[in-house]
């Protein structure tokens, strides 16, 4: 399993626990997983995981458990090879790498590896050009990206870091709708 969005997570009795913080009335989150889905033995709708959303309803202070089992549909490879990806799911991940490019790059710019980050950015305001789903957002993100690389260049690197750990902090962790 591989958690796309920069949340703490650890594993207690054999399951990954990933903490989502506080949650808002009527807010919503998207939270990006990978999951490594062995082969299966035949065709047809396989349980690959279950998600508990477990949380403590106010003003009660009651506990709450909801279950929803992850399936996937398991077809022949000539079908699922004519399968699209969803765009909406493309993006956000591709978002979300934006996001951990920046923490990386923020890191080699405090190591003094200038060319590394300048390469990171760039490679992530590219990886973003190409996204299924173009957006303003998106494109906000590329512009921000390439003025990142474009300071570090310049000689502004200590800069170009706490600009890049600050929009870090404030975008990989409570992404809404």
């Amino acid at each position: 399993v591989t958690i796309h969005n920069d949340l703490p997570a650890h594993v207690a009795d054999g399951a990954l626990v990933v903490e989502l913080g506080d949650f808002w009335a009527g807010e919503q989150r998207r939270v990006v997983l990978s999951l490594g889905v062995p082969a299966m033995p035949g065709l047809g709708l396989a349980r690959v995981a279950t998600l508990m959303l477990r949380h403590v309803a106010l003003p009660e202070l009651a506990e709450q458990t909801v279950t929803v089992p992850l399936h996937v549909n398991v077809v022949p490879g000539d079908q699922a090879a004519g399968r699209i990806r969803d765009p909406k799911v493309r993006t956000e991940l591709l978002f979300l790498r934006a996001q951990d490019a920046k923490r990386r790059a923020a890191d080699e710019l405090a190591g003094g590896d200038v060319a590394a980050a300048v390469g990171r950015f760039k490679d992530a305001a590219a990886a973003l050009a190409a996204a299924p789903a173009p957006s303003a957002e998106l494109d906000e993100e590329m512009a921000l990206l390439r003025t990142l690389a474009d300071g570090a260049e310049a000689g502004e690197a200590a800069w170009a870091a706490k600009r890049s750990r600050a929009e870090h902090a404030a975008k990989s962790r409570r992404r809404g709708v």
